[in-house]
This record gives structure tokens, C-alpha cells and sequence, in this order.
């Protein structure tokens, strides 16, 4: 990993002379160059840098392209600064006033990158104000005389105005251009002056700022010196964002309300969860703590931060209308594109479309661990360090996104039988919940590589990357369900492929010990896997909740968690995910359908697949609630009296409970024979029905007991085959294996 020293030099040119202006450049180090570069072989932290341009003179019309010239190591390079970071300050550059009439506006072309631009402004307005249901202006034009004025609206929509009191001065004239109010609500607009001879002139602002208000107008200077007018309806403008951090970091806004916001609800909406805050107005402004936090949304009791993602700011009023949240200049340029470290989030405002206020989190970091050449840095010294043993367990559940599954349920039997051992989990957030008197260690940081370095047992049910196997550690392999779809190197072509082959026989060199649910299961993985070493073919300990009769009172409690009542018929819908697309869950029957066949009493629970959680959103609707973040989902078969799914694993564990499985595959002919491939034909084994459309799911569910009469034999089948061993005591069976001196009662 190569340390490259870079020097930096940034000029302005003017292209059509040659002229070239020296800018003074400071170099420094920043640590988050490494993680823009993505480059996991050299160090560019040295390569920040900050230059203050100086205003360049020259006639209108004239352009500076700003130049930099780059240094790393015998390598030169110079070139226009093309990439612009259009969420902080950077993509809200003012422009800047000359004595002569004339402003430097800065632009950004496709081709040439940073130009800052010398414009004449021609309609200049130095007073505004509103009274009798018109917005007047004063303005001074240079050249021409005025003749008209005009506001520019949405999809160019014009409203007349006229041009009052205009007098000869030097240079030009000066008047006052009277216009009519724009409807609330309807957009925003732009005053423009035409001019004798035909052509027609933007308003440009005298001084840097304008007034934030004319009346009931909201005015905003756009970088180039344009006024964007509105007349808002509702509007909540923010012109300071403060990042309080803390063990539960808050969002500190203060702004101004229009008169139809009164009070308001502010909500941060993000990918799985929304943050709210209840705010009043007085005197037009208001000051708003956000939390940065939730508890009840991510079926925990404690509060955790909020999951990492980007977060959009909207304003309720009362009625229910949402209401857009936008940030002044100022605000953008004081707050936005900095993180702020929290002990268990990483925070920054950002500015989005329409400057509209988001704010994005992500999991803490040391600087230098934060780019994958840090990373790479920190598993070479990881690999290379003694560590010696402790008696701890380290659990990691779908690559930390949940502390859920057999890591779960084999836990739960291991603090029951030895308190003393150290619990810990690998997570890959904080706002993942785990068991009270657990530890968790985020996954990249340093307390994550000594607890994997450590702790003498390993138990995980996914891949465990970038993990060095210890001679004193016991690494215990549960995998995450009997697999339909085929896996690792029974993928065509995938499996073909030489380097993931090397990754697969790496990552199977460190399992100890497989956990199966059945044969048929044992057979997959070690055709899948090339797996030869000892499998522990017990069943599932995840399922053992679900054999026997389920307890009347966890059923209770599961049903107040999620607010359901003690008669409301529950569908599980979970399905897997789609490599194509894992970013969205596949789309569930549609529910009204389900609710015009079934009552409006029926509830839909969607539990999408861990791959989805970073950058999936909630299903939202009526007799709808996203589960995808319930941490137990075997708590959630306890209330489910039927699962419809696709092709997850979920089918086979579902089976122990004896109730109907539905199949929803309207894509089963590309999953199974283009895009993944299966073991089984589902059709010819399937344990219910096997359905393509939203109306066919429901004419199912709509006749349960025909349903059950229908696939009682091949239900009683596929228990047999596929789960032969999950009858309560998998997890026991388990840790009598891995722990055999345990106490077991």
C-alpha cells in the first residue's frame, strides 16, 4: 500500500487570451480523500486541498476557467475541476457583485468544469414590497427602455405585470415594475422586464442577500442572482441546522413558518423508520429538536439511532398536508456536506432537490478507517497480531444487519446455561438491536477485529469475510434455511468463475462445524460449497419455538408489539430477494384485492430480505405493516396463519407450524431457469398452491380449509423430508455439541 505525496495548484485561465491567474493553495491531509478514491492500494490522504479564488476582472462576457494542476508521486496531471458535490455548499456557489454593474456567476459546464462567468446585469431590483394584492419592485435597467413586466412560472406559464414611473437616467432607466400575486401553492416564479425591441431581461437582486419576505412572498436568490419568488400555501424555511451529538444525537433546527403553519409535525422520513417532532410557531419562527433515534419503529423497548441512510425533511400540518422543508443559503453553507461524529452514528445535513433539507447517516468511523484502503490497512495488522483467547462468544446474524435466526436462538441457550461467557455480536449498524446483556462491536472498527481475534467461539449463519481463523477458535457455520435456490458454486455461471470459487473454498476453509435441518439440506450445502468437514444434522434451532403448541401468552405479547388484535387473520408475506434488484422487496399481492375477497379485518405483515435493508423503503397501506425489521421472524410464524412467500428458505421452516403456505412466483419461469435456478421443480412438490397473479393468491386464501384438504399429503411430505428434526430441541442438541460440559437444566 503506497503512501503517494500530492501537491496541488489551481489557477484561473482565460481561454480566449491565455491569461492565467495563480491561485494560493493550501495543502493538507484529510483521510477521506482514501474513501473518494476507492483506490485500496495507495494513500491519497495528502491530496486535500483549499484554494480561495480571488474575483477576477475582465470585460462581461468573459470567461475564467479554473484550472488544477496535480502532483502524486512522478506522475503529473492538470485539468478542469469536473466533479461537483451538488448536496453541500459546493452546489449552491454564490455569485459575487462588481462595482461596475456587473457579477461574477459561477457555472458549471459538462465539458469545461468550475467557469466562473462575468455577466452584465441589466435589470437590477433594489427594493421590494408588497401591498393592495401586487408585488411592486424598483428596479434600474441599463440600455434599453423598459416596456413590460412579466413573472415566469411553472412549465412557462406567465402572469402580466406592468411598468410604472419609469424615468431617463444616466446609463438607463429607472421604474417600478408592479406585478400580480401568484396563486398560493403554485409554484415558482421569476420577474423578468421586456425591453424596447422585443427582448426580455431576468431581475436580478442589488446586493448579495434579499429579503427572505415581501408580504405574504418567499424570495430566494438563486447563485446566479436571480430571484425565485413563491407565494406559498404552506412553507417552512430553515436557516440553521445544528447536529447535537450524543449517545442519542439530536437535529437542532430553527426557521421560519409561513401563517398556514401554525404548528407542525416535522418528520425525517428514511428508508425503514421516520423520526417526528411536534413544533410551534411564535412569531413566525420556530426552533425544533429532531431526534436521531427511534425505539418503538424498530420493535425494540431501548432507543437506538436511527438506521443509516438518507433521511428527507417534511413538515405535517394538522390537516395531514405535507409541507416542503427548505434550506436558506446561509444554512446550506454553514451545515451542509459536514459530518458530525456521534458515538454510535455519523450525521450530515445535506441539500437535496429544491433545497429541500435530507440528512444522511452513516455507521461512526476512526478517519482512517473510513475508506477500504483503511480497511485493508486494519485487517493486515489484524491478521498479524496475537490475540490471546477469551472466553467469549462472537455472534454475527446476515452480515450483522439482524441479531436474529439460529446465532439467535443458539445464544438464547448458551447465557441460559453459562452466563459467565462474554456475548457479543458483529453488527453492521447500531440501530440493530441485540439481546439485553449482549455487547455489539460495529462492524470495520477496531473493538470488531479484536472481538473476532478473541473470542474462542464463532457462531454465524452467512459468509464471515475478511476473518482469520485462530487456533483456539471454534467456528460454527449454522447457514441461514434449506436452500430452493442454488447457491455458491452450483450457480451457472457464477460458479465457473475461478476467483469466486477461491472466495467460496476460503470462506468454507474456517467452518468447524455445519449445522443442518435435514438431509436434503446437507446434501445442497456440501454440493454448493465443496463442504467436506462435520455437519451436526439436528434441525434448526431457530424452529424450536414453532414445535408443539405455541405459548398463549408469547402469542399475546407478539400481537401487542405489533398492534394487532387477538381476531385479526394475519398473511405473512416474505418473500426472498432479487439479485437484479436488490435494492426494492418484491412487490406483495396486491392488498385491496386481498381485502375485497378477505375483510377488512385481515392483515398483511411484509418481512423483506436482510439483502434489502440498506436501501429498501417501507411497504405502506392499508392493512399493511412492514415487519422487515422485526428482529425475530420465528416470533412472527407464531401469529401468522398463512405464509405466502416466493422461493425463500422460510417455506421449509414455516412447515413446522402445520399451517398453509401460499406461493406467489408470478417470475418462477426466469428465476428458475435464467436468472438463479432451483434444486426442486416447486410445482411438482410444493407443499400449497403455486400462483402468478394477486387474484389467484387471494381465491386461495379466501378457502382455507380447502386449501389445507387439497395439499394435505403433499404437506405431510415435505415436513419429512425437509424438516424431519425440528422438534424443539435442535438448539439444545447443538450446544450439547459445541459447549459438552454445558449445564443443561
Amino acid at each position: 500500500m503506497e503512501s503517494i505525496p500530492t501537491s496541488a495548484r489551481v489557477s484561473l485561465t482565460d481561454l480566449a487570451t491565455g491569461r492565467t491567474i495563480d491561485v494560493r493553495t493550501q495543502s493538507r491531509r484529510d483521510p477521506e480523500v482514501n474513501h473518494v478514491a476507492a483506490d485500496p492500494d495507495h494513500d491519497y490522504a495528502a491530496g486535500a486541498f483549499a484554494a480561495e479564488l480571488p474575483v477576477p476582472d475582465g470585460a462581461p462576457g468573459t470567461d475564467w476557467d479554473v484550472r488544477i494542476a496535480l502532483g502524486t508521486g512522478a506522475q503529473r496531471w492538470s485539468g478542469p475541476l469536473t466533479t461537483l458535490f451538488r448536496r453541500a455548499s459546493a452546489g449552491w456557489i454564490p455569485r459575487r457583485l462588481l462595482d461596475d454593474g456587473a457579477q461574477v456567476v459561477p457555472t458549471w459546464l459538462p465539458d469545461r468544469g468550475l467557469v466562473l462567468r462575468l455577466v452584465r446585469r441589466q435589470v437590477t431590483a433594489r427594493s421590494s414590497s408588497v401591498s393592495e394584492g401586487r408585488w411592486t419592485i424598483g428596479a434600474t435597467i441599463t440600455g434599453r427602455r423598459p416596456v413590460a413586466a412579466q413573472l415566469v412560472g411553472p412549465e412557462g406559464a406567465v402572469l402580466d405585470g406592468e411598468v410604472e414611473d419609469g424615468a431617463k437616467v444616466e446609463g438607463g432607466w429607472r421604474a417600478s415594475l408592479r406585478f400580480p400575486l401568484p396563486a398560493a401553492g403554485s409554484g415558482v416564479w421569476q420577474p423578468h422586464v421586456g425591453l424596447a425591441g422585443g427582448s426580455r431581461r431576468p431581475v436580478h437582486w442589488s446586493e448579495e442577500d434579499a429579503p427572505a419576505q415581501a408580504g405574504s412572498l418567499s424570495i430566494v436568490v438563486t447563485p446566479t442572482g436571480k430571484l425565485d419568488v413563491t407565494h406559498p400555501a404552506d412553507e417552512v424555511v430553515v436557516d440553521e441546522v445544528e447536529v447535537v451529538p450524543g449517545e442519542l444525537p439530536e437535529l437542532l433546527l430553527r426557521g421560519r413558518a409561513a401563517a398556514g403553519c401554525e404548528t407542525f409535525t416535522l418528520v425525517l422520513s428514511g428508508p425503514r423508520t421516520d423520526s417526528t417532532a411536534h413544533v410551534s410557531v411564535t412569531d413566525g419562527r420556530f426552533a425544533a429538536n429532531v431526534p436521531l433515534f427511534a425505539a418503538s419503529q424498530l420493535w425494540s423497548t431501548d432507543a437506538l439511532p436511527l438506521p443509516i441512510g438518507t433521511y428527507r425533511a417534511d413538515a405535517v400540518r394538522p390537516d395531514g398536508v405535507q409541507v416542503l422543508v427548505r434550506l436558506t443559503e446561509e444554512a446550506v453553507r454553514r451545515a451542509c456536506g459536514r459530518w458530525t461524529s456521534a458515538p454510535a452514528v455519523m450525521v450530515r445535513p445535506e441539500r437535496g432537490p429544491r433545497n429541500r433539507l435530507e440528512v444522511r447517516l452513516a455507521p461512526p468511523r476512526e478517519a482512517e478507517e473510513w475508506s477500504e484502503l483503511g480497511q485493508r490497512r486494519e485487517d493486515a495488522a489484524y491478521r498479524s497480531r496475537h490475540y490471546a483467547p477469551e472466553d467469549a462468544v462472537l455472534f454475527e446474524s446476515f452480515l450483522g444487519k439482524r441479531a436474529a435466526c439460529n446465532p439467535l436462538a443458539i445464544r438464547n441457550e448458551v447465557a441460559r446455561r453459562q452466563p459467565e461467557l462474554r456475548r457479543v455480536w458483529s453488527v453492521f449498524e447500531a440501530s440493530v438491536p441485540v439481546p439485553e446483556g449482549d455487547e455489539k462491536v460495529l462492524i470495520g472498527t477496531r473493538r470488531w477485529r479484536d472481538a473476532r481475534g478473541s473470542a474462542r467461539y464463532i457462531v454465524t449463519n452467512d459468509w464471515l469475510r475478511r476473518f482469520e481463523h485462530r487456533p483456539f477458535q471454534t467456528f460454527v457455520q449454522t447457514w441461514h434455511g434449506t436452500p430452493l435456490k442454488k447457491l455458491a458454486l452450483d450457480r451457472r455461471p457464477r460458479g465457473l468463475d475461478a476467483d469466486y470459487q477461491q472466495l467460496v473454498r476460503d470462506e468454507v476453509s474456517r467452518w468447524d462445524l455445519l449445522v443442518s435441518q435435514s438431509p436434503f439440506m446437507t446434501h445442497a450445502l456440501r454440493s454448493a460449497y465443496r463442504y467436506e468437514g462435520p455437519v451436526l444434522e439436528v434441525g434448526y434451532p431457530r424452529n424450536d419455538i414453532l414445535s408443539g403448541p405455541p405459548d398463549p401468552e408469547r402469542v399475546r405479547r407478539v400481537r401487542e408489539r405489533l398492534g394487532l388484535s387477538a381476531e385479526s387473520p394475519v398473511i405473512l408475506y416474505a418473500p426472498t430477494w432479487r439479485e437484479d434488484n436488490e435494492r426494492r422487496t418484491p412487490l406483495p399481492p396486491d392488498p385491496q384485492t386481498l381485502v375485497a375477497r378477505l375483510g377488512s379485518s385481515m392483515t398483511l405483515l411484509v418481512r423483506g430480505h436482510a439483502e434489502n435493508i440498506r436501501h429498501d423503503r417501507r411497504i405502506h397501506g392499508p392493512n399493511v405493516l412492514d415487519v422487515t425489521l422485526y428482529p425475530d421472524i420465528s416470533e412472527l410464524f407464531l401469529v401468522t396463519d398463512v405464509l405466502v412467500t416466493d422461493y425463500s428458505s422460510l417455506m421449509f421452516d414455516f412447515a413446522v407450524t402445520g399451517r398453509p403456505i401460499v406461493f406467489f412466483v408470478p417470475d418462477l419461469d426466469e428465476y428458475q431457469n435464467v436468472s438463479r435456478g432451483l434444486y426442486l421443480v416447486l410445482e411438482d412438490i410444493a407443499p400449497g398452491p403455486v400462483l402468478h397473479t394477486s387474484e389467484d393468491v387471494a381465491e386461495a386464501l379466501s378457502d382455507l380449509q380447502s386449501l389445507r384438504a387439497e395439499h394435505r399429503s403433499a404437506y405431510a411430505a415435505w415436513r419429512e423430508q425437509f424438516v424431519p428434526f425440528d422438534d424443539g430441541g435442535a438448539t439444545a442438541r447443538v450446544v450439547d455439541a459445541v459447549w459438552p460440559g454445558s449445564v443443561t437444566s
